[in-house]
């Protein structure tokens, strides 16, 4: 009678385990899914460099008379882009960028009446808003080890151009203190082509290229010049978080 009592209580005692472990066991397979891989949205950060192809008069005309040459204003850049996948197979973002280089430059083949150089300071800057469509050959899937992308897009870039320091008059060859900007804000269209490479089912490395043509027309300060060539070649490297 005892034994019954015993194996009793010991089944009551597996039962209420059992119970008790029911819930708990659902709740670790619940939180122990994998993640998804490819998750719709995705914010990136780009860190790029940014090479002006400097295909316009104004650009001819400073590289003959001054120190200074397109590839002077190589520099980095930045650019902060949110995405959405639209399917497998096409992504859409929109970009938020920032550039600016600085060339300090003289006249070449002229010098002050004490043999000193003539100095400016020439600065671009360029904010663009860009939206971008990029379509993936390969599409996105789980185990995959690189996503390459192409795409294209247009954009709003925000930009200024100045020149400060002394120029020559050569209407009589006086040097004369002077500042002259263009501010403007123009349509520029780009292409990119890239790969994402996951770390994570979350986390990737971004390798890109991406082209920009831009011409921006110039204020009255440069009278008589063609638009302003704006455009140019970015190698970018950053990271992205999808979510």
């Amino acid at each position: 009678m005892k034994g019954k009592k015993y194996i009793g209580i010991v089944l009551l005692i597996l039962f209420a385990i059992a119970i008790a472990a029911f819930p708990r066991e659902h709740q670790i397979r619940r939180y122990r899914r994998p993640p998804r891989f490819g998750m719709k949205n995705a914010i990136t950060v780009k860190l790029g460099y940014f090479m002006p192809a400097g295909e316009s008069d104004l650009w001819e005309y400073n590289s003959e008379l001054l120190t200074v040459s397109p590839s002077d204003f190589n520099d980095f850049s930045l650019e902060v882009e949110f995405s959405s996948m639209a399917g497998r197979f096409a992504e859409f973002a929109l970009g938020f960028g920032y550039y600016q280089a600085t060339h300090y430059s003289s006249y070449r083949d002229y010098v002050d009446s004490e043999g000193n150089p003539i100095e400016q300071q020439l600065s671009l800057r360029i904010i663009p808003i860009t939206f971008t469509f990029k379509g993936l050959p390969l599409g996105r899937k789980r185990g995959m080890s690189v996503i390459p992308y192409l795409g294209a897009g247009f954009g709003i870039y925000f930009w200024r151009y100045e020149e400060v320091g002394d120029y020559i008059d050569f209407t009589d060859m006086t040097i004369w203190p002077t500042a002259f900007e263009s501010p403007g804000s123009d349509l520029g269209f780009h292409l990119v082509a890239g790969a994402e490479i996951p770390v994570t089912n979350q986390v990737g490395v971004i390798i890109e290229i991406k082209k920009t043509y831009l011409k921006g027309k110039l204020s009255s300060d440069f009278v008589g010049f063609e638009r302003f060539d704006l455009g140019g070649l970015a190698l970018n490297f950053g990271a992205s978080y999808r979510f």
